[in-house]
């Protein structure tokens, strides 16, 4: 018996030395918002930097710490979450190599969804994983297949997307049974307001995934710095469809951010509107101070 369990104790030492499990909490401000009827918590953020997922890796591996079992969900494409669970189920090592090559995505997405931040996330929280802490994770994007999107094509505006996204964390969360669910997204799908677009309203993701009182959804504060993502090179062309040699993506100046200086902390913001609640449309402000773009991870592969 001790022949078995040497060589699995000595592995477990190893990856709980790596950086993945280093100096792990929650940032201050966390209790106040986040309560024991508190199920998912929304992350809105801007997509492409390094430090939005570094904060929620730390977060992952203080609930974990603490005996917490968790989900977290990422915004990459839910038709290809079978393959990210091919590569979450097998070993740690070459385990980034493994998730670029079971999701094509990784290659041909260049908003910075697909960041060399984000796979370092993943690799985290593989690391943590590994060495048996309670984590799961799930890929949320979109519809999951053509019956899915037949059946919420009904829906206003972009609300299909938006209810796919909902389905797909809910139906992943119900297969676990979690303490807390972390969703990963862009600030729109956080909101718990609606968004209303050429006269038409649609209720975004956090506004369908759950009751209100489960969800606390955290708006992504920065204090300026750079992003990795897409934009619009000159003023958009007459018609509906847009040119993609009219789209450059790269490193962008993100702005002066939210007026706020300091260390990472949760800011409660209900009952508040403006830069650090965007339409009064969140419960909280998650500040991760100055930001720096991170490029896409298929190119470090």
């Amino acid at each position: 018996m001790m022949r078995l369990l040497s060589p699995l104790l000595a592995c477990l030492a190893l990856v709980a030395s790596e950086p993945g499990f280093a100096r792990c909490a929650v940032p201050p401000g966390w209790s106040k918002i986040v309560s024991n009827r508190t199920h998912y918590v929304v992350f809105g953020e801007l997509h492409g930097t390094v430090e939005t997922p570094r904060l929620i890796g730390d977060i992952a591996c203080a609930l974990t710490a603490k005996r917490q079992r968790i989900l977290v969900a990422v915004e990459l494409s839910s038709t290809q979450n079978a393959g990210l669970q091919r590569a979450w189920a097998g070993p740690h090592e070459g385990f980034a190599t493994s998730v670029v090559r079971e999701m094509p995505e990784w290659a041909t997405r260049n908003d910075g969804v697909t960041s060399t931040a984000m796979l370092a996330l993943l690799t985290r929280l593989h690391a943590l994983h590994v060495a048996g802490r309670a984590v799961d994770i799930v890929a949320f994007n979109g519809a999951r297949d053509d019956a899915q999107a037949a059946r919420l094509s009904a829906l206003p505006g972009a609300e299909p997307h938006e209810a796919a996204q909902a389905e797909n964390i809910r139906t992943a969360a119900a297969n676990g049974r979690y303490d807390t669910v972390l969703v990963l997204t862009g600030n729109a799908h956080a909101r718990k307001r609606p968004i209303t677009g050429r006269g038409v309203a649609y209720r975004p993701m956090a506004m369908q995934l759950a009751a209100p009182a489960s969800i606390a959804s955290l708006f992504i504060g920065t204090g300026g710095g750079t992003s990795w993502g897409c934009q619009m090179s000159g003023p958009p062309p007459a018609g509906p469809m847009l040119r993609s040699d009219l789209i450059k993506c790269g490193a962008f100046r993100a702005g002066a951010g939210v007026g706020l200086v300091g260390a990472p902390r949760i800011v409660d913001t209900r009952g508040q509107a403006g830069p650090t609640n965007p339409d009064g449309a969140y419960d909280a402000m998650l500040f991760v101070g100055p930001i720096t773009a991170s490029p896409p991870a298929a190119a470090q592969q």
